[in-house]
């Protein structure tokens, strides 16, 4: 990740090495997210340096963790070590490499195993011990952590941030998303014992806590029973969650800040009622009062982000696309932070259809996320594209093309413009959607353009369009000029790792 607020210890691998040590094996964690910004060779020669430092490692068994968008990254340095060290056994795991498991051992050779699920058991099983007592799909204890360098972390993301889990699971089945079929149910953890480990990470010196789990208000009883027990304890810690909409009220927006919650994300991702159906998703019901639920948020000192996703013209939930970039606009105007994302098809999800053709396409990773050029380039994609969702396309080139700079104005406008577009949709009665291509259509080919400029051409768009439509004091509310980059969506939870 070039993110650097987005490093942390990987909790995953974190959870691994505990159940290694219970069964009596030594384990390392090399993660190579971490390093990428501290040793510079990894930045100019990727695969050879990760490669040195695995070797030195000295391990009889291999994992490799990832997601979905450099899934890649792992199995390329899995087929070097394999073809220098023929005698390790290489594990891949997580989400994706769980979804896509049987096609991954069939293809790729040098793959041994392909853990499915949470991984505590299945590893465990791998490495000869059945029996894990209380180390498999227990919290993480703070004792792991002394296999990772805390003090690089921190070096390398001021905020001090940790991942933690107080549970996992999603009671909602949205057919886009991989946690339905991932997790074992839902479940959440003793708050006792999440209140301890928050005093552990304290006692580490981490500063921000961010909760990973898909949904914290999965029982709002449970969530308000954590909100009380953290505010009681003054821990001095801030931390960051994923919410749900429908289970969101005030009171848990209160509770939320009290207990030193200062930012949520939430996914109310598609409006309307074809996208609703398709995606059994039903977030923002017209009684649901929106503008209530972030305000309550930033009452409490809570910085909401909501996001929303976007379908191609040939996909039935495209006929959306207006009421889904109105809710957004709201959103941005109710002082929320507002991510548009691109309809990405998971295998194994119910969302995907094997007889979708699929083809290779790198625009989408090049475009629209942030991540460092060994993500971006994908050698594997070409054979097998329905593999890599991130580096392929499920429309015509053309098509495709259209979407991904629609996309990329849509995130530069909402954001920057959200007054203005709502204004002039409103007394001009013109669609959003209208807007924003037409400013896509002026902004030209912005793969042309460097990764700064795209967005400071979108802006110039639609400021000429915008004065035209409603002459006045148009100006941009968010410049979106942060760090410089300027291109990219947010790229939440990836994980270039290595274990």
């Amino acid at each position: 990740r070039t993110e650097r607020d987005e490093i942390a210890p990987p909790l995953g691998l974190l959870s691994l090495a505990r159940v290694a040590q219970h069964v009596g094996t030594s384990v390392a964690i090399e993660d190579l997210n971490l390093m990428y910004h501290i040793v510079p060779r990894l930045q100019t020669a990727f695969y050879e340096t990760a490669l040195e430092r695995l070797l030195a490692l000295s391990g009889d068994v291999y994992g490799f963790t990832s997601m979905a968008v450099d899934s890649h990254v792992a199995l390329e340095l899995a087929r070097r070590l394999k073809s220098v060290r023929p005698d390790v056994r290489i594990v891949l795991g997580g989400p994706h490499f769980s979804s896509i498991s049987k096609e991954v051992r069939e293809r790729f050779s040098w793959v041994d195993n392909v853990i499915s699920g949470e991984g505590e058991r299945g590893f465990s099983a791998l490495l000869g011990e059945k029996d894990l007592g209380n180390a498999g799909g227990e919290l993480v204890g703070t004792d792991t952590y002394s296999l990772v360098q805390c003090a690089a972390y921190f070096k390398v993301n001021p905020t001090r941030t940790a991942d933690f889990e107080v549970g996992r699971g999603c009671r909602y089945k949205c057919t886009f998303c991989y946690s339905p079929k991932f997790y074992e149910g839902v479940r959440n953890y003793s708050i006792e014992q999440i209140v301890e480990r928050f005093a552990g990470l304290k006692k580490i010196g981490f500063e921000r806590v961010f909760v990973v789990n898909d949904n914290l208000l999965n029982d709002r009883e449970w969530a308000l029973g954590l909100c009380r027990a953290l505010e009681e304890a003054r821990l001095g810690l801030t931390w960051s969650c994923y919410v749900t909409l429908p289970d969101l009220t005030e009171e848990v927006a209160r509770r939320l800040g009290r207990a030193g919650c200062r930012q949520v994300f939430m996914g109310v991702d598609v409006v309307g009622r074809t996208s609703e159906t398709t995606f059994h998703k039903r977030f923002l019901p017209r009684n649901v009062q929106f503008d209530r639920k972030l305000k309550a948020l930033t009452d409490a000192g809570v910085r909401p982000t909501c996001g929303f996703i976007l379908a191609p013209a040939s996909h039935p939930a495209s006929v959306d696309v207006d009421a889904t970039l109105s809710a957004a606009l709201e959103a941005r105007l109710n002082g929320a932070d507002v991510v548009i994302n691109a309809l990405s098809l998971y295998p194994g999800t119910a969302a995907y259809h094997p007889e979708t053709p699929v083809a290779a396409d790198p625009l989408q990773v090049q475009l629209l996320m942030d991540v460092p050029s060994i993500v971006e380039h994908n050698h594997l994609a070409g054979a097998v594209p329905h593999l890599f969702p991130f580096h392929s396309r499920y429309t015509s080139e053309s098509e495709w093309r259209e979407f991904m700079f629609f996309c990329h104005a849509a995130h530069t406008l909402v954001n920057s413009f959200p007054e203005a577009i709502q204004s002039v949709s409103s007394e001009r009665s013109v669609r959003p959607s209208g807007l924003l291509r037409e400013v896509s259509r002026m902004s030209g080919d912005l793969m042309r353009l460097l990764p700064a400029e795209r967005r400071p051409a979108e802006q110039q768009a639609a400021l000429e369009l915008l004065t035209q439509a409603a002459p006045g004091d148009v100006s941009p509310s968010d410049p979106l000029k942060a760090g410089g980059a300027g291109d990219a969506l947010p790229c939440q939870g990836i994980r270039q790792t290595s274990w």
